[in-house]
């Protein structure tokens, strides 16, 4: 629908309203066959950034082709920690969102 109609000096305009931005993270590894269904789902974000841990499959070049910010780090043995890690930084940022934090 975009945003709404605000009227300007030069008549009716679409104005983009400040919002913030929206971002979507995922962390890859050889994730060729699903990626491409991922970035679809994910079209909405106004970014989508994939860290990926040195694939060795086409993943970078797929998410690279719809767009996406693609950064490489080792994550390897780490990933595991590193996901606990990420998983409760994100539930922090909901909870801070939704006034709890």
């Amino acid at each position: 629908m975009g945003p709404p109609l605000r009227r300007g000096r030069k008549g009716n305009e679409r104005l983009e309203m400040d919002r913030p931005k929206i971002s979507v993270v995922v962390i890859t590894k050889n994730e060729s066959d699903r990626i491409e269904r991922f970035l679809k789902s994910a079209a909405w974000a106004d970014e989508v950034i994939v860290v990926d841990d040195e694939s060795t499959d086409n993943t970078r070049q797929i998410c690279e082709e719809f767009g996406a910010k693609v950064i490489v780090n080792k994550i390897g043995r780490k990933f595991s920690p590193a996901k606990k890690s990420w998983d409760t930084e994100c539930l922090r940022g909901v909870d801070i969102a939704d006034g709890r934090g």
